[in-house]
């Protein structure tokens, strides 16, 4: 009585209902005793608490964080919801926002962000001020508040409120949630109502939403509910949370006492229970399901799976001076994918961070037409995305391309202003705001620290293979742990003489942006397509031409290890296969299924206690094999390391293989979204992976042996 059922997908719903019903529900009755959420008490209401955080002795970068926390009403009301996520963007999360601007200028601190939490009943809010000074706590609750009563009286920004909506129209209209499944998000969004009782449907009714939202623009509703939910709300309370040395070694020693304690009270009787719980658990965890049970779950046959993979077809047409102009054709709604893609190779070596640099900063700083504060509204009213990132393809470790990328989608009707803007942050950016340069700077290093705090696993990915593969060192120094460092040095560096450094990055943007150097891919239609290639080929970029500089990375194998506050690690290895003679192989893809599946995932999380883990073999010939949020140090890299060991002695019969090749096929055959396609094309053609070779690969990994895994 306390289940709820959610079917997503091309199904036979009668077939499921009779499924559930008959295999689940039928075997309990019906009960009226169900769970209620209420709503509860704000016992902290008005009070500001204070706490510390964990910080290591060598860690210099920590600062205070700063919030004023609200509730803000019931995750029941997606318009709410909605409408929440609009006004945090607007109010905090660009520079352009007010509150963000009026915070950072009287000198609070060096960041601001919304933080919304909808996955409550009772859905909480706060404004959270980052490296923020703890002694003007009482300065920060006043000008949130003054700055709540200005925007009330004198209205929201409005370009920056109707550029905030049409940002959401458009990624609502076109619905690209990354790797996340369609169907996973719709169940988290219908959940929020349905859980308490109400119709699940408005939850779905997103355009409705929206459309709504920008109706109540014009009639005050977003100052209205400023007022409401800000100004006027009694249900608040503020946070001021320190950096704390040594604190973890504190606690540390408080729990080894309390377990002392503990331990001298047990007795025999406690510590036989203990060894009796540890020995079921471990029989459990390490128990094989008999044939006749896995015999009950039904497989595809490989003959049923299609021998041809789902393959992205482009066309390089070419510009008129030679360079790669690629076309993938895509039914998009009126929507224009495009991805430029700048040459980077004659940079100088010690200057590559600053690529990194110049992607961080384009289409946030001023450019001669368009101030700091301005271009976030100007890209929202024309973009439904525009972003800048340091990009490689490598087909081996000494066969790569770097690039500086631009990523943008527009609809067509709004191209010419595309391409204008595009022009002014490309040709037009102002290097010389020094203090913006700082703003943007210091903002890229808190983000930093908090993506190295929590997706760890990647930048160790980029750093292990850095040391390996010059593609990865090059993505190392423009976007891994290397540039934070860089980026940390840039901050000191700007406080003492800026004048070094807005030359080298004025430098090294005329050596990237010029004609030469420009080779692109576009997804669209045919006839958008003639269009778009008349508007590159007309591009106005400059006429300049600079010889490629010759790397010297001095690549070995390392063994590095990096410390923070966490109590878990991420432990990573990696490897370069081809350079030990070893050819890729689509077989490979079956016994990276077969080591996730059976090997890293109860060896390191069901038995280890991580919270994930994971391996991948690359066409490039990079390897690599991770933890994530691992308890675990030595007894994972020792799992690694007796890995081929175990997998020499591999057996499966011709049902297991089946399962592990069906696994394999079915992450390949993922459904894929406009831009997923145009990424497809764009590495099948620098990566130089012909259809040819996918459709082999395809054949391979339907072929696979347990004897092919054992070799």
């Amino acid at each position: 009585s306390n289940a709820y059922f959610y079917l997503y997908g091309d199904l036979e719903p009668l077939a499921c209902l009779q499924h559930i019903h008959e295999d689940y529900l039928s075997h309990f009755t019906t009960s009226d005793e169900l769970p209620v959420i209420r709503e509860t008490a704000c016992l902290e209401k008005g009070n500001i608490l204070q706490d510390t955080y964990a910080v290591s002795e060598e860690n210099g970068e920590s600062g205070t964080y700063l919030a004023y926390a609200l509730k803000v009403g019931k995750c029941t009301d997606p318009e709410r919801i909605m409408a929440l996520q609009i006004l945090s963007y607007v109010l905090l999360e660009s520079n352009a926002s007010p509150l963000k601007n009026a915070l950072m200028e009287a000198g609070i601190c060096e960041e601001t962000e919304g933080w919304f939490d909808s996955s409550t009943y009772e859905m909480v809010f706060s404004i959270v001020a980052k490296n923020a000074d703890p002694e003007k706590m009482n300065q920060f609750i006043e000008i949130i508040d003054q700055e709540c009563e200005r925007l009330i009286s004198q209205g929201m920004p409005e370009d920056l409120l109707q550029s905030a909506l049409r940002k959401y129209d458009f990624l609502l209209r076109e619905e690209d949630y990354g790797s996340t499944p369609k169907g996973l998000i719709y169940c988290t969004r219908l959940m929020k109502r349905w859980l308490h009782g109400e119709s699940p449907y408005d939850s779905l009714r997103m355009i409705k939403t929206i459309e709504s939202l920008k109706k109540g623009s014009k009639e005050r509703y977003f100052e209205t509910l400023l007022e409401t939910i800000f100004l006027h709300n009694k249900e608040k309370c503020y946070v001021i949370f320190t950096p704390e040395k040594g604190k973890k070694i504190k606690e540390l020693k408080v729990f080894q006492e309390q377990m002392k304690e503990t331990y001298a009270k047990m007795t025999a009787a406690d510590f036989d229970q203990i060894r009796i719980d540890a020995e079921k658990l471990d029989i459990f965890q390490k128990h094989i399901d008999s044939p006749e049970v896995l015999a009950q779950i039904p497989l595809l046959e490989i003959s049923e799976i299609d021998k041809m993979p789902k393959i992205t077809n482009y066309s390089n047409i070419g510009f008129s001076n030679g360079n790669p102009l690629l076309h993938v054709p895509l039914e998009s709604n009126g929507i224009l994918y495009l991805k430029l893609f700048f040459d980077t190779s004659a940079i100088p070596q010690e200057w590559i961070p600053y690529t990194g640099l110049l992607a961080e900063l384009l289409g946030k700083l001023d450019t001669e037409k368009y101030t700091y504060q301005q271009l976030p509204t100007i890209k929202n009213q024309i973009f439904g995305g525009l972003s800048f990132h340091n990009t490689t393809f490598n087909k081996n470790a000494a066969e790569y391309r770097a690039f500086l990328s631009v990523k943008m989608k527009f609809l067509k009707d709004q191209e010419d202003d595309a391409f204008a803007v595009l022009e002014e942050i490309l040709l037009h950016t102002n290097f010389d705001m020094i203090e913006n340069v700082k703003k943007i700077i210091k903002s890229a290093k808190i983000k930093g620290e908090n993506e190295l705090q929590n997706n760890a696993h990647y930048y160790a990915i980029f750093y292990s293979g850095s040391n390996l593969f010059p593609a990865l060192q090059i993505e190392e120094q423009t976007s891994g742990i290397r540039y934070y460092r860089f980026l940390c040095d840039i901050d000191k560096q700007l406080e003492k003489d800026a004048a070094p450094v807005i030359q080298k990055l004025k430098e090294t943007a005329e050596i990237i942006f010029h004609k030469q150097n420009m080779e692109a891919a576009v997804g669209c239609n045919h006839e958008d397509f003639i269009r778009m290639k008349t508007k590159l080929e007309t591009f106005p970029m400059p006429e300049k031409d600079f010889p490629s500089a010759n790397y010297d990375f001095k690549l070995h194998p390392q063994k590095t290890a990096f410390t923070n506050t966490n109590e878990i690690v991420y432990n990573i290895t990696s490897f370069d296969f081809k350079q030990n003679g070893i050819p890729y192989h689509g077989k490979y893809q079956v016994l990276r299924t077969i080591i996730n599946l059976e090997y890293l995932w109860n060896k390191i999380r069901v038995q280890g206690g991580a919270y994930g883990c994971g391996c991948k073999f690359t066409q490039s010939g990079f390897a690599y094999f991770y933890s994530y949020r691992d308890p675990n140090l030595k007894e994972t890299y020792d799992i690694y390391q007796t890995l081929a060991d175990e997998i020499v002695n591999f057996k499966a019969d011709k049902r297991e293989m089946t399962k592990y090749i069906l696994g394999t096929i079915n992450e390949l055959d993922q459904p894929k979204t406009n831009m997923d396609k145009l990424n497809a094309a764009i590495g099948k053609f620098y990566k130089g992976v012909s259809d040819e070779s996918l459709i082999a690969q395809r054949l391979e990994i339907l072929r696979t042996t347990d004897e092919d895994i054992r070799q």
